[in-house]
């Protein structure tokens, strides 16, 4: 055999599995997403909710209802899932934060990188709620603007749903 074509022979194997391997990891990804949200659908049905809003992002899905004004959460962590509901009349306030990690240089300079964006719910009667919308490891630095703008809308969600108690007017 010539050897142009055991070079292309080499060549079309490596395209096959670099196709393959694209597939698979594509696949994988997609039955990931679809296991959360038929998870976030359970757990809305079993607490008789009906999601306005919606949101998936990278291991987690977030969702509200406008109607009962709630709020649920799915995380996925280690093939596992977990959730929370925030009840939307409980949140007294809703900030963006973005969080920040140094990494000392040689030249006695530190420099400051992003470690994630989050939205961050005070709740009347239980401690802070962090949801992480761009975490340094798991999004790329490509994603930051998008994300944030994402925290800052949900942001604006949550404070239109949460119940703003105003003082009574006296006469």
């Amino acid at each position: 055999m010539s050897t142009a074509i055991v070079g292309i022979i080499l060549i079309i194997v490596i395209v096959l599995l670099v196709w393959l391997l694209v597939a698979v990891g594509s696949n994988q990804s997609k039955l990931r997403k679809q296991k959360i949200l038929k998870e976030f659908s359970i757990i809305g049905t079993a607490n008789n909710l009906s999601y306005t809003a919606q949101e998936i992002l990278k291991g987690r899905v977030i969702g509200i209802d406008g109607i009962h004004r709630k709020m649920v959460v799915v995380e996925e962590t280690d093939h596992r899932f977990s959730h929370f509901i925030i009840d939307l009349q409980e949140v007294k306030d809703c900030t963006v934060q973005k969080n920040f990690f140094t990494v000392p240089d040689k030249t006695a300079t530190k420099e400051v990188y992003l470690k994630n964006i989050q939205l961050q719910i005070e709740n009347k009667r239980t401690p802070p709620t962090q949801i992480v919308f761009y975490d340094n490891v798991q999004n790329h630095l490509y994603e930051i603007a998008e994300l944030e703008t994402k925290a800052k809308e949900w942001k604006g969600l949550i404070l239109k749903f949460m119940v703003r108690h105003s003082e009574p007017v006296l006469r």
